[in-house]
């Protein structure tokens, strides 16, 4: 059994995100918003798919999230989803796929750094790409 404090302090170590437009009736793919749309509010987002957090002794914590659909300019929702353009994690129909990009904390000590990015390199080896 592992022990785990009371409070434990965990960094972000990177987030794997995609980047869409908010308006009234959803998000979309930046320039995929349909030329019909007549709402006032657009708004230029990171929806979030997971976090990878580090803790200071380098253990990794992945929380994955499940946001609605993004959608294309036809509204169609349940795009391909792919992380990087390389590994699918959600099959789908319709175009375009949905790009997945990682981005890693700038703000990370350069130690706490090296670590998790060689628990990172483990973790991928033991639990392969699925991630979401």
């Amino acid at each position: 059994m592992s022990f785990e404090n009371a409070m434990q302090r965990l960094l972000e170590y990177k987030r794997l995100y995609i980047e869409g437009e908010l308006t009234e009736e959803g998000v979309f793919l930046v320039g995929e918003v349909p030329e019909d749309y007549a709402g006032t509010f657009l708004a230029k987002v990171e929806v979030c798919y997971a976090i990878l957090s580090v803790d200071i002794s380098g253990r990794l914590r992945l929380r994955t999230y499940n946001p609605p659909d993004i959608k294309n300019k036809d509204r169609v929702t349940g795009l391909p989803i792919k992380i990087s353009g390389e590994h699918q994690v959600r099959a789908g129909s319709g175009s375009p796929d949905v790009e997945l990009k990682w981005r890693e904390n700038a703000h990370l000590p350069s130690e706490l750094k090296e670590t998790a990015a060689a628990m990172w390199v483990a973790m991928q080896r033991e639990i392969g790409e699925w991630v979401l």
